[in-house]
Parts: C-alpha cells; sequence; structure tokens
C-alpha cells in the first residue's frame, strides 16, 4: 500500500514538473508570429519593402488581365470549334 502511494506521488510530482514546461506547439506559435510580424512591418514600412510590394501588386494585375486574355481566346475557339 505504501509503495503504491509513493509511486502515485511520484506519478502526481512528474505530471506537475511537465505541466509547468512550455508547451511545444506555443512556443512555435510564438516564433512564427514574431516572423510574420516582422515581415508585416518590413513590407509597411521599409522603402525597399514598399517597392516589393507594389511591384507584386502590379505583377498580380498583369497576371489577371493575361488569364482574362487566354479565357476570351479560348472561348473565342471553341465557338469556333463548335460552329464548323
Amino acid at each position: 500500500m505504501r509503495a503504491g502511494i509513493v509511486a502515485l506521488l511520484t506519478i502526481l510530482a512528474v505530471v506537475a514538473v511537465s505541466a509547468e514546461e512550455k508547451n511545444p506547439i506555443r512556443d512555435i506559435r510564438a516564433r512564427y508570429k514574431a516572423k510574420l510580424e516582422k515581415w508585416e512591418k518590413f513590407f509597411e514600412e521599409d522603402p525597399l519593402g514598399q517597392k516589393i510590394s507594389d511591384h507584386y501588386a502590379e505583377l498580380k494585375e498583369l497576371i489577371k488581365e493575361v488569364r482574362q486574355r487566354i479565357r476570351k481566346q479560348l472561348a473565342k475557339y471553341i465557338k469556333q470549334l463548335k460552329s464548323e
């Protein structure tokens, strides 16, 4: 009986110590959040980051326009095939 109580107290002590340690997932989340904040600050405040952001926005618009043109030409081609 005494051995069982000692074993339970030992397990309880181990659980209590491990509960005080940091959760590794929370640690990873905190590091990821810090990196994300650093990147956001770079793209919002740094002149080079702002230029990169502007170029990226222009690239997105260009890609959107190209996709629309391709779809339009593809639709025209399909209509031509159907009419034949």
